[in-house]
């Protein structure tokens, strides 16, 4: 379970910087089930393993997914970014060229709204605006990203490790390895050869090759030939 530390002194803010790994992962887990819960009552079925991104972010916030392009200066490679007011997610399509970009774009940014809503006014529980400032855009480059001050490099990582979790949950990866055969009785047998089936993984989580195997290094899943 979350920590959840109320006193008078108690600020959100400083909260949420400190997230921790299984905290980030128990809200992802949150948000799927609130929206297993839309689907079983609209359409009386689970999700389907065809993860739509774009309709979660819709069903659990009310953003639309838009994409257009960003205001861009040299070095930033802006991916997207949160439009509170206008209830909108901007995702650059200049920017962001494969499917799998484009997911953990979304993902990312749906990170953000469920994380860090302390950074956004809200009014009857929905998200209408900033607090104060608004959370900085999602920069393709890491360099940029070193430029942020400590805690908004922290957002951006729970961010990230929120969009990993979310494309990619454990039950779910588990699951296939154990088809694949790479796991018996929860136990890893043989490590995961990527040269052969980094490409399947890849279309089955819908996301690069670097998102895939960060996230299986946060798994502690045991692989031979990385890139990253």
């Amino acid at each position: 379970m979350p920590r959840l530390r109320l006193h008078k002194n108690w600020n959100p803010l400083e909260e949420i910087y400190d997230l921790t790994k299984k905290e980030i992962e128990f809200q992802v887990m949150q948000d799927l089930q609130k929206y297993n819960q839309y689907f079983l009552q609209r359409y009386g079925r689970s999700v389907s393993d065809d993860f739509d991104v774009d309709n979660f972010v819709a069903e659990n916030w009310g953003f639309e997914i838009v994409f257009d392009s960003l205001d861009q200066t040299e070095g930033e490679e802006i991916l997207g970014c949160l439009k509170p007011r206008d209830k909108k997610i901007i995702v650059d399509a200049d920017q962001c060229k494969t499917q799998a970009r484009i997911n953990f774009t979304i993902a990312h940014e749906a990170g953000h709204l469920s994380l860090h809503a302390s950074m956004m006014r809200l009014e009857n529980g929905k998200v209408v605006d900033w607090r104060d400032k608004p959370i900085q855009p999602q920069f393709a480059n890491p360099e940029k990203e070193k430029t942020l001050d400590a805690n908004q490099q922290k957002m951006e990582r729970q961010a990230n490790r929120y969009a990993g979790i979310l494309l990619a949950p454990t039950h779910k990866v588990f699951s296939v390895l154990a088809q694949m055969k790479i796991i018996n009785d929860n136990q890893q047998t043989e490590s995961l050869d990527l040269s052969k089936h980094a490409q399947f993984l890849m279309d089955k989580f819908g996301m690069s090759r670097q998102a895939l195997e960060i996230r299986l290094s946060d798994l502690k899943v045991s692989v031979l030939n990385k890139k990253y």
